[in-house]
């Protein structure tokens, strides 16, 4: 990841079909290795079952479920 402050912008907020808000802080064509989102689910709320695949981690890439 490039070393960089980033401010977050709540207005990006958008929903999802699996019932949770997501705001990507880090996305975009200046650093394409990098991807970084915050994930809100207000409370009382159950999302449905969803995964990412293909996701990089330190060590090695797996499926990530949610």
């Amino acid at each position: 990841m490039r070393e960089e402050v980033r401010h977050m912008n709540p207005d990006a907020e958008f929903y999802t079909p699996e019932g949770c808000f997501i705001t990507e802080l880090s996305n975009s064509d200046a650093d394409p290795e990098v991807s970084i989102a915050q994930a809100r689910v207000p409370a009382g709320v159950t999302t449905r079952w969803h995964r990412l695949n293909g996701t990089t981690w330190k060590k090695g890439t797996l499926p990530l479920f949610i």
